[in-house]
């Protein structure tokens, strides 16, 4: 059984101090990581296809918001119209995601935590 007095002397347990510290910091990067969703989700990026013919706006929730489809683009089969939009969706989600790696590694960075190569989704 383990009293109060054996944990008060256990040097591996931090003291109030210390752990004052550590809850102020969690609580930092709480209000941090609140402020880097909010900055995400309100990210806009584009996404092109055809040579300009179709552009996909989408947010950083990843709905789209507007598309504009030349009206050229019309002459060619569906599934050729369809390719192209799906394109620019592709296109602009990669940005998305791009953008939103770069701004989690700066935070990691700013928090003083380890940042991987983006590779894995990993930061």
């Amino acid at each position: 059984m383990v009293d109060n007095q054996s944990l008060q002397n256990n040097a591996a347990l931090p003291d109030n101090a210390t752990l004052n510290e550590i809850m102020n910091k969690a609580k930092e990067m709480q209000q941090k990581m609140q402020s880097v969703q909010q900055k995400l989700a309100a990210m806009v990026v584009k996404g092109v296809a055809g040579g300009g013919m179709v552009e996909v706006t989408i947010n950083g929730q990843h709905v789209m918001t507007a598309l504009e489809i030349d009206s050229s683009l019309f002459k060619e089969p569906v599934n050729v119209v369809q390719d192209v939009i799906m394109a620019a969706h592709k296109d602009a989600v990669r940005k998305l995601e791009d953008l939103m790696k770069k701004e989690m590694a700066t935070i990691a960075q700013e928090m003083g935590l380890p940042q991987g190569d983006g590779s894995t989704g990993q930061y």
